[in-house]
């Protein structure tokens, strides 16, 4: 097992090389992330301009990461096809998992993060909130593609011979740690479970993407509605309030879905994850072979502390 806890260390020490990329690249935005001055820049450079910026050190992640990790060779296996709809069964669970992890989520943090990470959430929002290009295209599509290369396609494809129950919960928690907040780590942990097992299964990008869009699109929806609805309650236009009735109602029908389809699957153990292969990790192995290496436990360590320093809401000295 020491050669793979080496290719699991590398995989860390990848992780790595992009925070540090993401650190560098955003050295100069330091003096922009203030609550005062993302209200100035936003009246300056408008959202979009704003929002593409806080986008870019992601693209410097997956440069880094890619140079570290590109000459692990990549694992070879038995691909399944996923019908239409057993992708949307899986959306529906994905989402009713995220929807329940978010909320839990969101009360630890809100119970421990200091008043001022309230409001420079809610200035994010606001950018977010504000058009076609910041509410849809960066959020909903730009960032899943990048994730997805890295968290499915770069890491799922070079790593899936050593189990898949391995890897999927692997990579969830890379994919997790990587967003750098509690909020989200607690709830990208179940969603980096769902579209790692669609990849397992069927070894295409595609359709863990257009999961990840969908996710993205429907709480990037949920921003850019808010403001008009509230418009709209005041001037009584009816159609934005039966667009938000719409999505709404939408929303409800995907949780209460997903939560029966997660009962019934659990009940018929029918998900079945595939650890057969020769160089699958033994059960008794795993603790020691993928996370306590250099690479991995460094990564986790610096994650869990960054994640502490944003509650706690303590900058760094450099």
């Amino acid at each position: 097992m020491q050669k793979v806890s080496r290719v699991f260390s590398r995989f860390g020490f990848g992780q790595l090389a992009g925070m540090a990329a993401i650190w560098l690249s955003s050295l100069a935005m330091r003096p922009f992330v203030t609550p005062e001055k993302l209200k100035e820049l936003l009246g300056i450079v408008g959202p979009s301009a704003l929002l593409l910026s806080i986008y870019i050190p992601n693209l410097f992640f997956l440069l880094a990461f890619w140079l570290v990790v590109r000459g692990i060779p990549k694992a070879g296996w038995q691909k399944e096809r996923m019908s239409p709809a057993s992708l949307l069964k899986a959306f529906a669970m994905m989402y009713a998992v995220t929807m329940v992890l978010s909320g839990i989520g969101s009360v630890v943090s809100g119970g421990i993060a200091p008043a001022g990470a309230d409001e420079r959430t809610a200035i994010l929002d606001q950018v977010v909130g504000t058009g076609l290009l910041t509410g849809f295209l960066l959020p909903a599509v730009l960032a899943p593609v990048v994730e997805e290369l890295i968290f499915r396609k770069m890491m799922i494809d070079r790593l899936h011979n050593y189990g898949e129950t391995t890897v999927i919960v692997f990579t969830a928690l890379c994919f997790a740690l990587y967003h750098g907040n509690l909020t989200q780590a607690v709830y990208t942990f179940g969603v980096g479970l769902f579209l790692g097992y669609v990849y397992c299964k069927t070894g295409r990008m595609l359709h863990t993407l257009l999961m990840h869009v969908a996710l993205n699109t429907l709480a990037s929806s949920v921003l850019l509605l808010l403001p008009t609805l509230t418009a709209a309650g005041e001037s009584g236009t009816d159609r934005l309030v039966l667009a938000a009735g719409g999505l709404g109602l939408l929303i409800a029908v995907l949780i209460v879905a997903g939560i029966v389809l997660i009962i019934r699957h659990l009940k018929r153990r029918d998900i079945v994850l595939d650890n057969s292969m020769a160089g699958a990790v033994p059960k008794g192995e795993v603790l020691r072979t993928v996370y306590l290496n250099p690479g991995v436990l460094l990564f986790i360590l610096l994650s869990v502390g960054l994640i502490a320093a944003d509650l706690l809401e303590i900058t760094a000295p450099f």
